[in-house]
């Protein structure tokens, strides 16, 4: 049986982890740190992505709380579809 998570590159994942821990509020408060950990990546990887999130407009970010996080209404859809995916198992 294959997962699909495996094809799952470290964008995604990190997406999928800001959703997963994301409150009322919409906002996630993972710092980059959390996330590194989290996802078993280094700080300068997760920065990297983080930045090109926030550059292609998938995630804002607090400019007074740099943790806290926000997906924005176009990346719901595709948060979606990646819960989706990450769910199913293909034999």
């Amino acid at each position: 049986m294959l997962n699909i998570n495996e094809f799952i590159n470290d964008k995604y994942r990190i997406l999928l982890l800001l959703n997963d821990y994301k409150g009322p509020d919409g906002y996630s408060r993972l710092s980059q740190s959390e996330l590194a950990e989290k996802l078993n990546l280094s700080r300068v990887t997760i920065n990297k992505y983080v930045k090109e999130l926030i550059n292609d407009k998938y995630i804002s970010i607090e400019k007074d709380h740099l943790s806290k996080f926000k997906i924005l209404k176009k990346t719901e859809k595709i948060v979606d579809i990646l819960i989706t995916l990450k769910n199913c198992m293909i034999e």
